[in-house]
């Protein structure tokens, strides 16, 4: 024997719906738990009548197709998001004149975050002008997290300098590194350790600070997503960020 339900309650129920759906659907697990529970008042209400026999039965093939679709949820689930359009572009600057100009001939590259022993891998160099670009399909999605590296010549001698920070992007076409030539060169006479340089000096706009593990925002375009150095932010969450929005 069924409980009667109150009519209202059912109507409160029934009026939900698309909003329960809507829920589900943002988590795969989620929306297995929801058709498990449809398909348990379904066999509720046609196999109630039925032998034991039947009822096992039932019961067996609902079992099963839980279980299907628990694993394909599970699957999908662990696939990183499709990342979009991923054109990067800007230009490197000398900000030890003003108005600044464009420094050439500057190799950009990047440095995965983790390995720490991860090797420097160059993607551009930077024209007459300043301009550099590339497309960010070339960093392997894993390798995100990532330092962003630039090198440029003087006297014969390389320099190199690294983001302080982690930095995950997508689209870009306003990426603008500022580089003080003579702080560079400065921290070379006194050190042989690479430079880092702090997000909102290398690149004084267009970037946002992401300090929260679970966080679901996505990178609009032209905007950059800095990670402190100290934190950690697990691969699921880098790889929504790379997604436009």
């Amino acid at each position: 024997m069924f409980a009667q339900v109150d009519p209202e309650t059912a109507k409160s129920f029934i009026e939900r719906v698309p909003e329960i759906i809507r829920a589900a659907a943002t988590n795969p697990l989620a929306l297995v738990a929801l058709i498990v529970l449809v398909f348990g008042i379904l066999a509720s209400f046609l196999f109630r009548k039925a032998s034991a026999k039947i009822k096992l039965i039932a019961l067996g093939v609902i079992a099963i197709c839980v279980v299907v679709l628990a694993l394909v949820a599970i699957q999908e689930s662990g696939k990183p998001p499709a990342v979009g359009p991923c054109k990067i572009g800007g230009f490197v600057y000398n900000e030890d004149v003003t108005p600044a100009i464009g420094l050439q001939k500057v190799k950009v590259g990047y440095v995965a975050a983790t390995p720490a022993n991860s090797q420097p891998v160059q993607v551009a160099t930077s024209g007459p002008d300043g301009k550099f670009s590339f497309n960010c399909s070339q960093i392997n999605s894993d390798a995100f997290p990532i330092h962003l590296r630039a090198i440029f010549s003087s006297a014969g001698r390389e320099y190199a300098i690294e983001s302080e920070d982690k930095l995950v992007f997508g689209e870009n076409q306003d990426v603008n590194l500022y580089l003080s030539l003579r702080s560079i060169s400065n921290h070379y006479h006194l050190s042989k350790e690479t430079m880092r340089i702090p997000s909102a000096k290398l690149f004084k706009r267009n970037f946002v600070t992401v300090t929260n593990p679970t966080t679901n925002m996505r990178l609009s375009t032209n905007k950059i997503a800095v990670i402190p150095r100290t934190t950690h932010i697990p691969a699921d969450v880098v790889n929504r960020l790379r997604t436009t929005r």
